[in-house]
C-alpha cells in the first residue's frame, strides 16, 4: 500500500478486555463508502486484515468486518482476495478458524489456513535479512499499543485464511498469490 488513510473515527474508550473495545460510535456508512471507493479506484489484488476472532481487539475486529463488507459489495469478478492473518509460534498446534457467530461475512473458505509464511525467510544482499526484521519495524510503529511491543520475535509463522466473500476463482488466485509471496524454499504446509 502506498498511502495510509485515517478516517477520524473516535476511539470511544479502553476496556480491560481488548475484545470488548466499543466501535459502535463509528460512522459505518462513511467508513463503508470510503472503503468501497478506495477498493474500486485502486483495484487491489488482495486485502489483508487481522483474523477477526472473538478475542481480537474490538476495534481491529470491527475494521476487518467493515473491510470485508465493503469488498463484498463489489461485483464478484472485481473483488480482491480477502485474507486474514494471525501469527503463531512454530511449535503451536494448528489453529482452526470457523468465522464469527452471527457474522456470515467472516466465514472462511476452510477452517485451516490457506497458506503459512515463515518469517525467518531470508532475503536481501547475501540473504543477510529476514522478515522478522520487517515485523519488528511494524511493531515499532505501534508505540501506543503497549504490550504489542513484547511480541517482537515471538512468532515464527504467519497463517492466512481466505474469506468466502473473495469472489470468483479465489482458490486459484490465492494459490498464485501464495506462490508469489512465499518462495518455494520457505513455504510451510498449511497445517
Amino acid at each position: 500500500m502506498r498511502r495510509h488513510y485515517f478516517l477520524d473515527q473516535r476511539d470511544s474508550g479502553f476496556a480491560a478486555d481488548a475484545s470488548a473495545a466499543p466501535a459502535g460510535n463509528w460512522d459505518k456508512p462513511v467508513v463503508l463508502t470510503f472503503l468501497r471507493g478506495l477498493l474500486q479506484r485502486e483495484q487491489y489484488d488482495a486485502v489483508l486484515t487481522l483474523l477477526p476472532t472473538t478475542e481480537t481487539h474490538g476495534h481491529h475486529r470491527a475494521a476487518t468486518l467493515l473491510a470485508l463488507e465493503a469488498a463484498a459489495s463489489l461485483p464478484e469478478d472485481h473483488r480482491p482476495l480477502l485474507l486474514a492473518g494471525e501469527p503463531c509460534a512454530a511449535g503451536d498446534s494448528s489453529e482452526l478458524f470457523r468465522g464469527i457467530p452471527g457474522q456470515p461475512i467472516a466465514r472462511p473458505t476452510d477452517q485451516r489456513p490457506v497458506f503459512v509464511f515463515n518469517r525467518d525467510a531470508r532475503f536481501g544482499y547475501r540473504d543477510a535479512l529476514n522478515y522478522q526484521i520487517v515485523v519488528n519495524w511494524f511493531i515499532a510503529e505501534h508505540k501506543s499499543q503497549g504490550l504489542f511491543q513484547t511480541d517482537a520475535g515471538k512468532h515464527q509463522l504467519e497463517q492466512f485464511w481466505l474469506f468466502e466473500a473473495s469472489g470468483r476463482d479465489a482458490d486459484s488466485r490465492v494459490r498464485q498469490l501464495a506462490h508469489q509471496l512465499v518462495p518455494p524454499a520457505y513455504q510451510v504446509a498449511a497445517r
